[in-house]
């Protein structure tokens, strides 16, 4: 009678997740790859929902534990809420880690878009000598706004960030406190306070604000991780023999003050990569406003100075370009959970349904498992990949 009290208590708290899809993707094992050399040790194997389902289903299950630890239905019933409790510790961080995401995929989305407009639109009015030179400044000036609201947002996401790593905190100290109660459990799951520090680094971001005010130079450059901070904040571009990426330094006007600040080396974790990710949004703000500044005044040599300045900014044009497919490719792969190592939910959405409030509501059901795949399939290291991936367009001098 007991044991069936115990089991029907906790089959209402009991996690069922669909078997892994395998894959023969070869992108997919380039991407897998990439994270296992990008995530601390162990981290690109943990499956924490696997974990706290076999907790349940030892307390469940396993006759012998429960025989040996608890003497009466009282002292197994207080269990059973013990771990009920961390469960819902547990759906509440990841359902809370699950928001920072898609947060940053919004701020992910205010990037592409400017990116895409000025790219496709204003790049090729530049030397234009049929659009005026007060209208260029103007349109410049339009894609400067809001940049206040979008700091905003970001600095919302950091603090988010804090207070997972206190909700880790709070969860491993907790189930510390059970284990010791409980000797056994502690041992048959030795690994799962290993887990817990892990999710913890990786969720680490600088208390101080390392982006403000920053170009996208310096953000890409955090993103990448492979330049010094004393060094001159490089650009992905075109190399001619490999038709591969390569550095060049951009525009001094573009990253004049970048450098001055943030001497010590940033440790780059998985919270770092969302933040810069969200970044992008003000920081080509930060950019253009440069960009504005800079812009020659009427004269009778204003087309050869703004030719020049083409010239000089080639470089910046095709970084823009190579960021837009990569944005949007990590907008559509916090949605889609089609991925190689969770299964996949639904067929491909509309990208233009992406955003839609219905679609935001299923998807943040399957929080356990979409944790669970953003942990196995970086984010950030798709759009990193991404980047690395696409080819620079050719970035010509008009006729």
């Amino acid at each position: 009678m007991s044991s069936n009290l115990i089991h029907r208590t906790v089959a209402l708290f009991r996690l069922k997740l669909p078997k892994r899809a395998s894959t023969t993707n070869p992108r997919s094992l380039v991407v897998e790859e990439s994270l296992r050399s990008s995530l601390p040790l162990g981290l690109s194997e943990l499956d924490f929902d696997a974990q706290f389902r076999a907790i349940v289903r030892t307390v469940r299950d396993d006759t012998e534990l429960l025989t040996a630890r608890f003497r009466d239905i009282d002292n197994i019933l207080k269990a059973v809420e013990v771990l009920f409790h961390r469960r819902a510790e547990w759906t509440e961080f990841i359902d809370a880690f699950q928001k920072v995401v898609w947060d940053s995929r919004e701020l992910a989305g205010e990037a592409q878009a400017i990116l895409s407009d000025f790219s496709q639109i204003w790049v090729n009015q530049f030397v234009d000598p049929t659009v005026s030179l007060e209208r260029k400044r103007a349109e410049l000036a339009d894609y400067t706004k809001s940049s206040d609201l979008l700091e905003l947002n970001i600095r919302r996401i950091i603090e988010a960030f804090l207070r997972l790593v206190e909700r880790i905190d709070r969860i491993a100290d907790a189930w510390t406190t059970f284990t010791s109660q409980h000797g056994r459990l502690a041992g048959k799951y030795h690994q799962l306070p290993v887990m817990l520090t892990n999710v913890r680094e990786v969720l680490r971001v600088p208390s101080e604000d390392i982006f403000h005010q920053k170009g996208v130079y310096f953000v890409i450059r955090t993103l990448l991780s492979v330049i010094p901070f004393h060094t001159t904040v490089p650009l992905v571009s075109a190399n001619p023999a490999t038709q591969g990426p390569i550095l060049t330094e951009p525009p001094s006007y573009l990253a004049r003050d970048d450098m001055k600040t943030a001497q010590l080396p940033i440790e780059v974790t998985f919270a770092v990569k969302v933040v810069s990710i969200s970044y992008i949004s003000t920081a080509v703000r930060v950019d253009l406003r440069r960009l504005a500044e800079h812009m020659p005044n009427s004269s009778p040599d204003l087309d050869h100075r703004l030719n020049s300045m083409y010239a000089e900014l080639a470089g910046t044009f095709t970084l823009y370009s190579m960021l837009v497919p990569a944005l949007v490719d990590y907008q559509v792969s916090v949605v889609s959970t089609a991925r190689p190592t969770a299964p996949a939910l639904a067929p491909p959405e509309d990208p233009q349904r992406i955003a839609s409030p219905t679609l935001r509501r299923r998807t943040r059901i399957q929080s356990f498992q979409l944790f669970s795949a953003l942990f196995q399939y970086s984010i950030p290291s798709r759009l990193l990949l991404s980047l690395h991936a696409l080819r620079p367009t050719q970035v010509t001098m008009p006729k």
